[in-house]
């Protein structure tokens, strides 16, 4: 069975028959834990009014089994378990939105984590709780939304599935932000050219040093 039919099955769906998935890949420890409430009644509206939106958590960490009793009432959250690299690139092929529900620590609300640059590379609207640097990147690039509760999370997620030409255009964008900003072709060689820009600097009487 092929790695994206096995993934259907496992999440309740079938593929062409509308179904969403609203994916999260990492660990899942305190920082998800601290918001996941949002998740949890996000779900269950759409439950209600979009059942065939399905929430899945890619990955494993010390408070995995904690979210995961907390979800068992929820049909529409499914967990993954820990991905292979194929396990990931599958799921995130079959993935219609990323999610980032993520505590706003500081630290975290100053830099771009590998989840960032991850679902930018899939092509990924990514809706986040996070603002910050994250925040303001979806907003100048128009690559996703930014939400504050559970009605922010739901009614995003709704407007990305009943507007496919929406979600899209914002999957679109984050796809050519990353290659744009993100992608080692460009980032290796402004790196090399900036490090001998430096050296050559070092080296001049009139240098850094």
């Amino acid at each position: 069975m092929a790695a994206r039919e096995f993934w259907w099955q496992k999440f309740r769906m079938r593929k062409g028959d509308g179904s969403s998935v609203v994916l999260f890949l990492g660990k899942l420890n305190r920082t998800i834990l601290a918001v996941f409430g949002d998740v949890l009644v996000a779900a269950e509206k759409l439950a209600r009014e979009r059942p065939d939106v399905r929430f899945v958590f890619g990955g494993d960490g010390d408070c995995a089994n904690e979210l995961r009793r907390r979800a068992s009432a929820r049909a529409n959250i499914v967990f993954a378990g820990q991905l292979g690299i194929h396990e990931m690139a599958a799921v995130k092929e079959m993935a219609a939105v990323a999610l980032l529900p993520v505590q706003r620590r500081a630290d975290y609300q100053m830099s771009l984590s590998n989840k960032v640059y991850d679902y930018l590379a899939a092509g990924l609207p990514i809706v986040s709780y996070l603002r910050g640097c994250v925040g303001d990147l979806l907003d100048q690039k128009a690559c996703g939304v930014c939400y504050d509760d559970a009605e922010g999370l739901s009614a995003a997620l709704k407007q990305l599935h009943d507007q496919p030409e929406f979600r899209q255009k914002l999957g679109a964008a984050s796809r050519r932000v990353f290659e744009e900003q993100f992608d080692a072709s460009r980032v290796y060689p402004q790196f090399v050219a900036y490090l001998e820009a430096l050296a050559a600097a070092s080296r001049s009487p009139d240098g850094l040093f």
